[in-house]
Protein backbone atom coordinates (compact mmCIF):
# COMPACT_ATOMS: atom_id res chain seq x y z
CA UNK A 1 0.00 0.00 0.00
CA UNK A 2 2.79 2.73 0.90
CA UNK A 3 4.39 1.72 -2.58
CA UNK A 4 0.83 2.77 -4.19
CA UNK A 5 0.75 5.85 -2.29
CA UNK A 6 4.38 6.61 -3.50
CA UNK A 7 2.95 5.85 -7.15
CA UNK A 8 0.50 8.35 -6.96
CA UNK A 9 2.58 10.94 -5.36
CA UNK A 10 5.15 10.53 -8.43
CA UNK A 11 2.19 10.98 -10.93
CA UNK A 12 0.78 13.75 -9.66
CA UNK A 13 3.67 15.75 -9.08
CA UNK A 14 4.82 15.29 -12.49
CA UNK A 15 1.17 16.49 -14.07
CA UNK A 16 0.05 19.79 -12.09
CA UNK A 17 1.99 22.70 -14.17
CA UNK A 18 -0.16 24.23 -16.72
CA UNK A 19 1.55 26.73 -19.31
CA UNK A 20 0.10 28.20 -22.50
CA UNK A 21 0.84 27.85 -25.57
CA UNK A 22 2.03 29.69 -28.64
CA UNK A 23 -1.27 30.28 -30.96
CA UNK A 24 -3.86 29.82 -28.58
CA UNK A 25 -5.68 33.10 -27.88
CA UNK A 26 -6.49 34.10 -24.08
CA UNK A 27 -10.05 33.36 -24.49
CA UNK A 28 -9.35 29.81 -25.85
CA UNK A 29 -7.26 29.02 -22.47
CA UNK A 30 -9.86 30.30 -20.15
CA UNK A 31 -12.33 28.27 -21.80
CA UNK A 32 -10.04 25.25 -21.64
CA UNK A 33 -9.86 25.97 -17.89
CA UNK A 34 -13.18 25.89 -17.81
CA UNK A 35 -13.91 22.23 -19.03
CA UNK A 36 -10.93 21.40 -16.77
CA UNK A 37 -12.96 22.64 -13.82
CA UNK A 38 -16.09 20.92 -15.27
CA UNK A 39 -14.57 17.46 -15.35
CA UNK A 40 -13.41 18.06 -11.58
CA UNK A 41 -16.67 18.61 -10.42
CA UNK A 42 -18.53 16.16 -12.50
CA UNK A 43 -15.71 13.33 -12.01
CA UNK A 44 -18.28 10.73 -11.33
CA UNK A 45 -20.24 11.52 -14.37
CA UNK A 46 -18.38 13.41 -16.78
CA UNK A 47 -19.63 14.58 -20.07
CA UNK A 48 -18.77 13.29 -23.42
CA UNK A 49 -15.92 15.28 -25.22
CA UNK A 50 -18.68 16.66 -27.32
CA UNK A 51 -21.08 17.75 -24.35
CA UNK A 52 -17.83 19.37 -23.20
CA UNK A 53 -16.71 21.23 -26.30
CA UNK A 54 -20.11 22.57 -26.45
CA UNK A 55 -20.44 23.68 -23.02
CA UNK A 56 -17.42 25.70 -23.24
CA UNK A 57 -18.03 26.73 -26.56
CA UNK A 58 -15.34 25.24 -28.77
CA UNK A 59 -14.91 22.76 -31.43
CA UNK A 60 -13.98 19.27 -29.95
CA UNK A 61 -10.57 19.18 -31.86
CA UNK A 62 -9.99 22.73 -30.36
CA UNK A 63 -10.70 21.16 -27.02
CA UNK A 64 -8.57 17.92 -27.90
CA UNK A 65 -5.63 20.12 -28.86
CA UNK A 66 -5.90 22.92 -27.12
CA UNK A 67 -6.26 20.67 -23.43
CA UNK A 68 -2.93 18.64 -24.41
CA UNK A 69 -1.23 22.06 -25.15
CA UNK A 70 -2.25 23.36 -21.77
CA UNK A 71 -2.55 20.79 -19.39
CA UNK A 72 0.59 18.42 -20.86
CA UNK A 73 -1.91 15.38 -21.00
CA UNK A 74 -5.57 14.89 -22.70
CA UNK A 75 -8.91 15.19 -21.41
CA UNK A 76 -9.03 11.04 -20.37
CA UNK A 77 -5.51 11.06 -19.28
CA UNK A 78 -6.69 14.28 -17.00
CA UNK A 79 -9.49 12.45 -16.17
CA UNK A 80 -7.53 9.32 -14.71
CA UNK A 81 -5.23 10.75 -13.09
CA UNK A 82 -8.02 12.67 -10.72
CA UNK A 83 -9.34 9.43 -9.98
CA UNK A 84 -5.86 7.87 -8.80
CA UNK A 85 -6.10 11.34 -6.62
CA UNK A 86 -9.76 10.20 -5.07
CA UNK A 87 -8.67 6.86 -4.92
CA UNK A 88 -5.18 8.25 -3.02
CA UNK A 89 -7.43 10.17 -0.76
CA UNK A 90 -9.88 7.04 0.09
CA UNK A 91 -6.92 5.28 0.67
CA UNK A 92 -4.95 7.57 2.94
CA UNK A 93 -8.22 8.35 4.98
CA UNK A 94 -7.47 4.52 6.07
CA UNK A 95 -11.79 3.73 5.70
CA UNK A 96 -11.40 1.43 2.57
CA UNK A 97 -9.77 -1.94 2.35
CA UNK A 98 -7.82 -1.71 -0.91
CA UNK A 99 -8.99 -4.59 -3.00
CA UNK A 100 -12.95 -3.86 -2.17
CA UNK A 101 -13.01 -0.45 -2.47
CA UNK A 102 -10.76 -0.51 -5.92
CA UNK A 103 -13.53 -2.65 -7.15
CA UNK A 104 -16.38 -0.90 -6.02
CA UNK A 105 -14.59 2.37 -8.05
CA UNK A 106 -13.75 0.45 -10.78
CA UNK A 107 -17.17 -1.08 -11.17
CA UNK A 108 -19.05 1.89 -10.49
CA UNK A 109 -16.68 3.99 -12.96
CA UNK A 110 -15.43 6.09 -10.91
CA UNK A 111 -11.44 4.76 -12.06
CA UNK A 112 -12.63 3.62 -15.38
CA UNK A 113 -15.27 5.70 -16.88
CA UNK A 114 -14.44 7.24 -20.26
CA UNK A 115 -15.46 10.97 -21.61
Amino acid sequence: MELLVIYLDLIMNNQGQTQSQPGLKPETIDRLHNAREILTHQIENPPSLLELAQQVGISERRLQRGFQAVFQTTVQGYLKQQRFKQAERLLRQGNYAVGGESRRLWASGTLCGSV
